[in-house]
């Protein structure tokens, strides 16, 4: 049986630890509103089920049966959902001193589920539909995509001073704040996508951000968003919250494909064609260009310990010069003909190089035969 609490934290201070993201507070918060819900269904007003979720956990004396009833109630769900629930809810009775024994600890943990979504196969041919079908914001969320083979919430807290247009290749700086394994890296991006973002950042990225915002003063209060900043004050290079950008990616991708393909996965309800697809297009399409597909585990931010030798040995001006060479593979605006086009040219390129070094062999070769014959005829004299 779980010990009773003795001290007492609020839902609010649970969900404000200072070392986790703005996300994980979010999700961790709507977790605990759910289980308020579920304990209080009488309760419909979100801070009413909370305060009543907070004098229940100092009371109650029992909270493994009550953990274990929400994880018989949530099941059909999501796995990861289940798991993200408990995990909230079960942490946050141990703050409020509550220890389970290890017999509780088995009807509360939630056990690994069996489902898996079927990832959906995204083409070349489908991202270039795509970009046709695209206004300007989508048409630059999916060049950044397929570019840099970010997940899309770190794209979307890229901010103005992390793009260096500058540089060849051109680049992104992935602060570790924004990262999902707290690593900072360096992507780059190919010409077209570069091309894109130009005319973003020319003048359509304000455009957006300021109908953004007129769009948001105008709702009600109970809908606006009270934290959205003047658009001139709005350092995000996208100016789009995680949420906004699937929504982006979702509307793009429904007029190039049919709708039983935009249907989400019965058990996990994941869609099979997200916006993380793109990552296991860019790592099948870039291994095609790179020498060491090790290069492409670290632009995706694949990190272990002989990543970490490989890293130290090449270094971001190395990447991006690898990076160069598989731009080719990572063109999605370009025609098959002209990529082929370009490998044949390339692969000459590097025959007429090859050929130049053999030349230059034979003939060092050839003047050493000349000066031994040379002093073979000196000696016989």
């Amino acid at each position: 049986m779980a010990k009773n609490a003795s001290t007492r934290y609020t839902v609010q201070e649970f969900c404000n630890n200072a070392n986790w993201s703005d996300a994980t507070k979010k999700n961790y918060k709507y977790a605990l509103l759910n289980y308020a819900r579920f304990l209080f269904p009488d309760k419909k007003d979100p801070d009413a089920a909370l305060s009543a979720l907070n004098q229940h956990v100092c009371k109650t004396i029992n909270p493994a049966k009550d953990i274990g009833n929400y994880a018989t109630f949530m099941k059909g769900k999501p796995p990861k959902t289940v798991g993200l629930y408990l995990t909230a809810v079960r942490s946050f009775y141990g703050l409020n001193g509550h220890v389970f024994n290890k017999q509780e600890l088995k009807r509360i943990v939630p056990k690994a589920g069996d489902a898996e979504t079927k990832q959906g196969e995204l083409t070349t041919d489908m991202l270039r539909r795509m970009v046709g079908a695209a206004d300007i914001r989508a048409r630059v969320l999916i060049m950044l995509l397929a570019s840099t083979a970010c997940r899309i919430g770190e794209l979307c807290a890229v901010a103005l001073d992390d793009v260096n247009m500058n540089s060849k290749p051109p680049s992104i700086h992935l602060r570790k704040e924004i990262t999902k394994n707290k690593r900072e890296r360096t992507v780059f991006l190919t010409d077209e996508a570069k091309e894109v973002l130009a005319i973003w950042l020319g003048g359509e990225r304000l455009k957006y951000l300021q109908a953004s915002y007129l769009r948001n003063e105008g709702l009600n209060d109970q809908f606006r968003d009270k934290k959205r900043q003047l658009p001139e004050n709005d350092r995000r290079l996208l100016g789009l919250s995680t949420f906004g950008a699937r929504a982006i990616w979702y509307n793009t991708l429904s007029r190039v494909v049919d709708k039983d393909t935009l249907k989400p996965d019965a058990k996990t309800r994941i869609h099979p064609l997200s916006p993380h697809v793109v990552r296991k297009w860019w790592r099948i399409t870039a291994n095609q260009g790179f020498r060491n597909e090790d290069y492409a585990h670290l632009l995706m931010g694949h990190w272990n310990n002989s990543l970490d030798y490989v890293y130290a040995r090449i270094g971001v001006a190395g990447l991006g010069k690898e990076f160069l060479k598989a731009q080719p593979a990572l063109s999605i605006l370009t025609s098959e003909s002209t990529k082929e086009l370009r490998e044949n040219v390339d692969k000459q390129a590097d025959r007429l190089l090859s050929l130049e070094r053999e030349n230059e062999k034979m003939r060092n070769e050839m003047e050493t035969l000349k000066r031994i014959i040379l002093f073979t005829d000196e000696q016989k004299k």
